[in-house]
């Protein structure tokens, strides 16, 4: 849509969209009406959890049981090496 609305979305390393993250964050900012920097927020814990269950091998759709696993990670050592990057576009 050339709209001009500032998006946030989630890509890989080869920068190829991950089209369901994308399709729940585009559907945040402009169906739901939320502001770019709660997307982003979104955008960004979204990147660093696919990117935990890529590391270890989960399945995003039930790794959600795991959850606490990641926010120990998290609380102890942070996962800021390559993998899935929030990144902005024009919706």
């Amino acid at each position: 849509m050339p709209s001009g609305i500032r998006c946030w979305t989630v890509v890989d390393d080869e920068l190829a969209l991950i089209h369901d993250a994308d399709r729940f964050l585009r559907e945040l900012r402009l169906a739901r009406g939320r502001a770019e920097s709660t997307t982003k927020a979104y955008a960004e814990g979204l990147a660093l959890f696919l990117h935990w269950c890529e590391r270890g091998g989960r399945d995003w759709r039930t790794a959600a049981e795991d959850m606490g696993l990641i926010m120990l990670l998290l609380s102890r050592v942070g996962l800021r090496s390559p993998g899935c990057t929030a990144a902005i576009c024009t919706c």
